[in-house]
């Protein structure tokens, strides 16, 4: 069974060896009945061993499949080749029935059957060496994608197709049943699984001709057998068993078969058949990366053989609907050497032209089509590949070519959809070769044609072009009327800018600026709008029309050999850029009219223009160049001084102060009068202070504002005189400038006010800087120490400077993320709430700073305050664990006796006034201060008068003012 896969001759003649033998052992007939009978029991045994043995097609390796009973399988003898006409008519088996589950055992017997039809043997071909096929050692079998079921029918890839609908400039065949309607060009043929009978016509394989399949695979309809006494080998059970399911169209089931057989038989003689039916498997299931490497297995691991053809062929399907035309180049060219069938080594050459003409290799495709063209017989890619060639020839300016093919095809096509289409194609050659006559006769002759179809539109459009040009203006006008305007959207654009010329050279302007119009707007992006925008300027001109400009920058772009016109054009389009401030469009079309023949004042402006371009655009060094130029030219010019200004900046720019303060200073002397003075001023104040010059810059500045008060730089020079000033830290007199400054120029206003915030910071001036503050605007950043400082001045003050304390130290502790915030500015803010009673406020911002506190010291001040806002809320047990905790933080000094007082404020307001006396007293035995000592006898006077305890408060009376006679009671009662 190996053999007849890869000797199919030799394969033959041993099956007719075989039937010989088995005939002269029939004929003899000295067996006795008793033999025969046991013979007949026998082979019947045999015959239902087959369905038990066929291996299993789980079996992983030659011992689960290599038969053990008994003899060696006869192998087929090599033979001389027989003739075909000796063979007996092949009769077609009836399909066997095949275990749905094949079962393994030692050996498998193939029943006894009479031979069927067998694809007749090919003798290989030696392929002709090519550049784009493998070269040197054969490439091992690739690794076989894991079979994958596919979810849904698997649908054969489409044949490669030209457009159904070309452009007129592309052929295409035309179909002669449906007139007007381009024909698709011969698809490539595509395999698919033939069954044995033809449900149709009901006749067998051997009656009909073969399928694109049977070509393709040239042993698809073979089925060997075995004499039913014969044990078939493992590999040949197992490939029996995948061309089973292949043949009956099984793929999902065929290719794990095909998979197993290249798996366990690497050696195995019908590698080649599996590699590709396999691959046929995957692609009719969809699986068109695991068909491709199957077949380029098949292609890279085999030299020679009868699928390297259809392996190409189906390889350069997959590449060219995936256009990757360059691969599919070189395997339709390995298919077309290949393949047997001439039909389809045919197709293989026209799609491996269109390939070559889908990758713009041009040269290659005409050559390839060509090749087609010269084969003989039936050709059914002959006028597609006409076509195809005329379209190439055209592109590359070899008409006369195009022409001869055009003549031959339609001289020799039967179809007429050809015919007219190959007439429109030579009326637009000669049209393009300016034979306006010959393309007009060939024009109407094809317009006469009832299978025209669409190429009727381009016929009445070369017609047209032709009227066009041979200055037949009326003529054009009538036969635009006379088609009653049905052309397509892709003509019209052409049609109307023809019809709009007539009418501009009739001297019809309104009629032609409104077609002009309509293709501008409607067709923008087509060529077209671009040669409407040139035929209207002359319009647009004659009514100075705003849209001149713009028309003429696309006839400029559209026409670079305009003649005579194309300078005063240029100047037209560099005077509209220069009138927008489009300077970087203007630039270079003002540097192409240095050599214009324009007249003197012209020129002399463009080169000005040339050099203020340059300025704007920051091309420095050439605005030098060119106002030198222009000063050296025309000296006396009425744009001599701007020049020498602008020359000046453009030194100032390059950083060459030198050459531009000598510019400057003489636009100031050579020049009294110019308006270029205000400029040079500012410009020679500037670079001044670049240098340093910090005194020169401000007499400068101070002489713009002299000369020119209402100067746009007025605003300039004040902030640079004030910044002067506050440089040098004289701030009264940097204030007026900086004010100034601030009104006179926005792109100064928030630099100068920085500047008079700082100047009032360190003029301590507290409410003019509170001012500044409230005024400035959202993009001045008023540092945190400056709300600090304003914060805690007007903590310093009464109750109505803690209304302002609150709001600065607000807006300084309310900027989250701020790095400049400490933790005091916390304890700031809940003193100002506490000056106004608002204790909830202060204890809340309290208790924040105490989180963020860390030394006793700034601790025990928090808790001194929180305790205050505690005891102001009536919280007077809280308030008590604050002022035990402050004393707890500093068991001596001023804050403990701060502590102490404010445990005497809480427990008076128990009203325990002895305790409250008590603890009053105790801060006077203590602690000495001048402020807190007499404050503290004065508490423990009132506390013993509100306890009823007059000879103690006496007492503590007479402690105080002998102790410190100055001190005056307060009016308050004691708490």
């Amino acid at each position: 069974m190996a053999l007849s896969a890869a000797q199919p001759l030799h394969a033959q003649n041993w099956m007719e060896r075989y039937l010989q033998e088995r005939r002269t052992k029939s004929a003899e007939k000295a067996r006795a009945k008793e033999q025969k009978r046991q013979e007949k029991q026998e082979r019947r045994e045999r015959e239902r061993e087959l369905e038990r043995n066929i291996p299993d097609p789980e079996a992983t390796s030659l011992s689960d499949v290599a038969p053990q009973e008994d003899g060696e399988v006869r192998r087929a003898l090599p033979l001389e080749p027989f003739e075909q006409t000796e063979q007996p008519q092949p009769t077609q088996p009836q399909p066997q029935p095949q275990p749905e589950h094949p079962t393994q055992t030692e050996t498998v017997r193939i029943p006894r059957a009479v031979p069927v039809e067998r694809a007749i043997p090919v003798e290989p071909v030696v392929p002709v060496e090519r550049t784009s096929e493998p070269q040197g050692e054969v490439r091992k079998a690739l690794p076989v994608e894991p079979f994958e079921p596919a979810t849904q029918p698997a649908v054969p890839p489409a044949a490669p197709e030209r457009d159904p609908a070309p452009e007129p400039s592309r052929g295409a065949p035309v179909n002669p049943e449906t007139p007007g309607v381009p024909t698709q060009e011969p698809a490539a043929p595509h395999a698919e699984a033939v069954p044995e009978e033809t449900k149709e016509t009901g006749e067998t394989a051997a009656q009909r001709p073969p399928s694109t399949l049977e070509v393709l695979d040239p042993r698809s309809r073979e089925i060997r057998l075995s004499p039913g006494t014969t044990t078939a080998p493992a590999d040949v059970a197992q490939i029996l068993l995948a061309n089973g399911f292949y043949t009956r169209k099984q793929y999902d089931q065929a290719a794990p078969e095909y998979e197993r057989y290249l798996s366990l038989f690497p050696s195995g003689v019908d590698r080649q058949a599996a590699f590709f039916r396999l691959a046929e498997c995957y692609r009719q299931l969809g699986s068109f990366n695991a068909a491709r490497q199957n077949y380029e297995a098949l292609i890279y691991t085999f030299q020679i053989g009868d699928f390297i053809g259809p392996a190409s062929y189906r390889l350069a399907e997959l590449y060219y609907q995936e256009k990757d035309y360059s691969a599919a180049v070189t395997f339709f060219r390995k298919a077309s050497v290949w393949v047997k069938d001439p039909a389809i080594a045919l197709s293989a050459k026209f799609y491996a032209a269109r390939s070559l003409e889908a990758a713009k290799m041009s040269s290659e495709a005409m050559r390839a089509y060509e090749d087609v063209l010269a084969t003989e017989g039936e050709n059914p890619f002959r006028e597609a590949s006409q076509l195809a060639l005329v379209e190439l020839l055209s592109d590359s300016g070899r008409r006369s070519q195009a022409l001869l093919i055009l003549n031959t095809l339609r001289t020799e096509t039967a179809k007429e959809s050809v015919k007219a289409e190959a007439t429109v194609r030579i009326g637009l050659l000669q049209l393009d070769q300016k034979q306006n006559a010959k393309a007009a006769e060939e024009f109407a002759k094809a317009l006469k044609m009832p299978e025209l179809g669409h190429w009727k539109e381009i016929a009445e459009l070369g017609l047209l072009r032709v009227l066009y040009n041979d200055g037949k203006y009326e003529p054009v006008l009538k036969a635009y009327e006379a088609s009653e305007k049905t052309f397509s959207p892709a003509a019209l654009p052409e049609v109307l800018l023809l019809v709009a010329n007539s009418n501009r050279q009739l001297r019809r302007h309104d009629a032609a600026r409104t077609l002009y119009d309509q293709i501008i707007r409607d067709y923008a992006q087509s060529p077209y709008a671009q040669e409407a925008r040139y035929e209207r300027l002359v319009i647009l001109y004659t009514i100075d029309s705003p849209e001149l400009v713009t028309e003429i920058d696309a006839y400029l772009a559209s026409h670079p050999d305009a003649g005579a016109r194309r300078d005063q054009l240029t100047l037209m389009k560099a005077e509209s850029f220069y009138k927008t401030k489009q300077f970087e469009a203007a630039t270079p079309l003002y540097a192409s009219l240095n050599t214009a023949s324009l007249a003197p004042a012209l020129k002399a402006e463009a080169l000005f223009k040339l050099g203020w371009c340059q300025t704007q655009t920051g091309d420095h060094a050439g605005a030098i160049q060119t106002f030198s130029a222009f000063l050296s030219r025309y000296p006396t010019n009425k744009l001599a001084a701007t020049a020498l200004a602008q020359r000046g900046f453009g030194y100032e720019q390059a950083k060459n102060y030198k050459a531009a303060l000598g510019d400057f200073n003489e636009v100031l002397s050579r020049y009294p009068k110019a308006k270029e003075r205000e400029f040079a001023i500012q410009r020679k104040a500037l670079i001044l202070g670049q240098q340093d010059e910090s005194k020169a810059m401000v007499d400068a500045f101070t002489q713009l504002l002299k000369e020119f008060p209402n100067s746009p730089a007025a605003g300039q020079a004040n902030y640079w005189i004030g910044l002067t000033a506050f440089q040098s830290k004289n701030y009264k007199d940097s204030i007026a400038p900086l004010v100034a400054a601030r009104k006179q120029d926005a792109d100064f206003a928030d630099r100068a006010t920085s500047l008079i915030l700082a100047v009032h910071r360190y003029l301590e001036n507290r409410d003019a800087l509170a001012k500044e503050v409230d005024q400035a605007g959202p993009k001045i950043r008023i540092p945190a120490e400056m709300l600090r400082w304003l914060g805690n001045e007007y903590l310093k003050g009464n109750e109505s400077d803690a209304v302002q304390a609150e709001k600065y130290l607000t807006k300084l502790t309310g900027s989250e993320g701020n790095d400049e915030l400490i933790a005091a500015d916390w304890l700031s803010l809940g003193q100002a709430s506490i000056k106004l009673k608002k204790w909830a406020a202060a204890e809340k911002t309290l208790r924040t700073y105490l989180e963020k506190a860390t030394d006793p010291i700034p601790k025990a001040n928090g808790y001194l305050a929180l305790g205050e806002a505690e005891l102001g809320t009536g919280k007077l047990d809280a308030a008590l664990k604050s002022a035990n905790k402050v004393q707890e933080l500093q068991p001596e000094g001023r804050l403990n006796a701060l502590g102490r007082m404010l445990s005497g404020a809480v427990t008076a307001a128990k009203g325990d006034w002895e305790a409250a006396a008590k603890i009053y007293l105790s801060v006077a035995l203590v602690y000495d201060d001048p402020v807190i000592t007499p404050q503290a006898l004065e508490q423990a006077y009132r506390a013993y008068l509100k306890s009823g305890n007059e000879p103690q408060s006496k007492k503590v009376l007479n402690d105080l003012q002998s102790r410190y006679p100055e001190y005056r009671l307060s009016k308050v009662e004691a708490r």
